[in-house]
């Protein structure tokens, strides 16, 4: 048997690429693929410690001809000794495994990295993100090619999260191109990521403070949750980035800092692997020469977000609330509640 193992990085589509092998398993088959079940019930723990979970489910369903693909973004973070260890337990059960890294250029990886944290309660700024060193360790792509190249050079594909790099423009056809599998016949998903406007960005930061993403002994605060839906969810709240105002927190010449500080190990992973001098573009005239402050917050922008999310609570009706993004029976009877307290205060039958 053969494999791939996708490790990401991260902010590189991981998830779209994950629900879509999830939702397209029963034909890949058809192609001699498997996408063990284990990747959709089990995503808080490294692919090493549920290695025991995922040989059972391969040995079941899979024969010597096939092809197994693995995809976990945290593994791009893993210590040198847990890629030995994978490198040997996959060796133990496969012919031959090939790892495939997605690269972000890394100022728009700081953006995206420093949008989701903020999603999920972070209250700092984004030039205190950026001078976080634990962050800045993860923008030295060379460290992880070199960590993984213990599996062989050749066995490494780097891929450049790219539109204009992608195999036919598009990041699905990419994945399935450097597997080696037909996407005839599969069908897409959602992307399943939501971007936010530098505004709703900075407001939904400052927020933080104030109704923290978690209550005290951890527990998630529901408040949090239901105020972050109702932004992502919202139309007129500016689900989306506006045309007009990108999510960037990034003036030019920081980008063009950080591309610069990574630019020797970038040029080497280029050379070493792709057979060409630079390893992304370093175009940087998208960005700002300056970034707006507070980030397009102005005093009615914050009142036209906060409206919004009022109007998304008086607005919903029980279909509604079955399908907001989550699970939790509480919390959409928490949903409810509010709802019929607003519609009773602003007089909405």
């Amino acid at each position: 048997m053969k494999a791939v193992i996708h490790i990401g990085a991260k902010k590189t589509g991981t998830t779209t690429i994950q629900g879509f092998l999830a939702h397209n398993r029963e034909e890949l088959r058809k192609q001699g693929i498997f996408y063990p079940t284990c990747d959709e019930h089990v995503k808080s723990r490294y692919l090493q410690s549920r290695w025991g979970e995922y040989r059972r489910e391969i040995e079941a369903n899979c024969g010597k001809d096939d092809l197994v693909i693995f995809s976990d973004e945290n593994l791009s973070l893993s210590h040198s000794y847990k890629v030995w260890l994978l490198k040997k337990l996959t060796g133990s059960l496969f012919d031959d495994v090939v790892v495939i890294l997605y690269l972000r250029r890394q100022p728009e990886f700081m953006v995206s990295l420093y949008n989701t944290g903020v999603r999920s309660g972070n209250k700092k700024s984004f030039a205190e993100c950026l001078d976080d060193p634990k962050r800045k360790t993860r923008l030295a792509y060379h460290s992880i090619v070199k960590c993984w190249q213990i599996f062989g050079k050749d066995k490494l594909r780097i891929r450049v999260f790219d539109k204009e790099e992608f195999h036919d423009k598009d990041l699905l056809s990419d994945f399935a191109h450097t597997v080696g599998f037909d996407t005839a016949g599969l069908e897409r998903v959602k992307d399943a990521n939501i971007s936010l406007d530098s505004a709703l960005t900075e407001f939904l930061r400052l927020l933080n403070a104030h109704v923290p993403v978690r209550l005290a002994l951890g527990k998630p605060n529901p408040l949090h949750r239901m105020v972050r839906c109702a932004m992502e969810s919202a139309g007129g709240c500016g689900a989306g980035v506006r045309t007009n105002q990108k999510a960037y927190q990034l003036d030019r010449n920081e980008a063009q800092r950080i591309l610069d500080q990574f630019r020797n190990g970038n040029d080497w992973i280029a050379r070493e692997h792709l057979g060409r001098e630079k390893l992304f573009n370093e175009d940087v005239s998208m960005y700002p020469e300056e970034v707006a402050d507070p980030h397009h917050l102005t005093l009615e922008r914050s009142v036209e977000i906060s409206a919004q999310i009022l109007k998304c609570f008086v607005s919903l009706n029980q279909a509604d609330i079955d399908k907001l993004p989550s699970k939790s029976k509480g919390l959409a009877k928490i949903w409810r509640d509010i709802n019929k307290t607003f519609r009773r205060m602003f007089g909405v039958k």
